[in-house]
């Protein structure tokens, strides 16, 4: 490779960025809208339709058909064209504002704002793109995409808050332990209330006996054999619970054997209420002292090989830089040999 050659590559290379961080900087990407309005606020419906030739010069319509739920026919509810929008029913008047491509005919963009979400604005809204490309000839281009939303009593938060861990299985005798039940909610905004109740059968045993019941905010031991021994260790400071944990304070060995967790669940909605159970069940086996953790046991292990190996590796380092000198000693010693021999 010639010099001209090693400084054009690198040359060739820079113009291939530079075009395309410009091709990417006019990119159109379809993206989804949203599904899901908050009532009372605003929602942004999006209908994105991006022409497949970019340099083909072209002119677009947009307009937003409405399906409430429950009916069975569209209704015209908004209509963008020569860049003005009108609103073409009733129930929306006041309450939309045009989002999408701005200042120009080539629409691409035809995204809608609903200003003071209600709840009749649930159903399914249908956007139309009617496109004309202009060729040597013309060619008439329609896309259609429809759009179901629901709207919502108040935002969904989905931070992650609840998340269903099951309960460790091994208790030490004379310790405490946490006996976990966790029930969360599909829909965090759907307000509720919960009550939770344990049950427990010894080994060996047929029947379950009702040991502890929580209801916001009393707690209440129901077995002799339990008693002083039981505390609520769930969700504090509201009825709406998804944490039922239990603690067992001085675990004895009568203490192995198979609890139940029922939560007992009300949801409040807007028809009329829904009731929910939710069970788990968790073996407990109680040991005189604690066993150790496979990962615990594995890491040791891990740790006794990492140090043997980088033992041996210096080792291997030291007996090579130790050869390495002699041999360079030796080839000294040998050429000062020579050189007193001619001498």
């Amino acid at each position: 490779m010639t010099a001209v050659q090693v400084f054009r590559l690198p040359l060739l290379l820079l113009l291939l960025c530079v075009l395309q961080v410009r091709l990417s900087s006019s990119a159109c990407v379809e993206v989804d809208s949203d599904t899901e309005a908050v009532v009372g606020k605003e929602f942004k419906l999006g209908c994105i339709s991006c022409k497949m030739r970019g340099e083909v010069e072209a002119t677009a319509t947009v307009d937003w058909w409405f399906m409430a739920e429950g009916e069975t026919d569209f209704t015209h509810i908004y209509s963008y064209s020569n860049k003005v929008g009108m609103v073409t029913d009733d129930r929306f008047s006041g309450r939309i504002e045009w989002l999408g491509s701005k200042d120009t005919l080539d629409l691409q963009d035809g995204t809608l704002n609903i200003l003071n979400v209600t709840y009749n604005d649930t159903g399914t809204y249908r956007c139309y793109f009617d496109r004309t490309l202009t060729f040597t000839y013309y060619e008439f281009h329609t896309n259609i995409k429809n759009i179901t939303i629901s709207v919502l009593a108040k935002a969904w938060r989905c931070d992650g808050s609840c998340a269903e861990v099951d309960s460790m299985t091994e208790a030490v005798v004379g310790q405490e332990f946490l006996l976990n039940c966790i029930s969360c909610k599909k829909r965090e905004e759907v307000p509720g209330a919960a009550t939770v109740d344990w049950h427990f059968k010894p080994v060996g045993e047929d029947e379950f006996l009702h040991i502890f019941h929580y209801e916001f905010p009393i707690s209440s031991i129901l077995h002799e054999r339990f008693e002083s021994r039981l505390e609520w260790g769930g969700t504090k400071g509201t009825a709406d619970l998804q944490i039922g944990a239990i603690n067992i304070l001085n675990v004895t060995f009568n203490d192995t054997g198979t609890y139940t967790c029922t939560f007992e669940r009300t949801l409040f909605l807007q028809l009329q209420n829904e009731y929910v159970t939710i069970k788990k069940t968790v073996e407990l086996i109680v040991l005189a002292e604690a066993n150790r953790e496979l990962t615990a046991v594995i890491s040791e292990i891990m740790m006794y090989i990492v140090i043997v190996v980088l033992q041996l590796w210096l080792i291997g380092v030291l007996v090579y830089c130790y050869r390495k000198i002699y041999a360079e000693n030796e080839a000294r010693e040998a050429r000062k040999a020579q050189r007193a021999k001619k001498k």
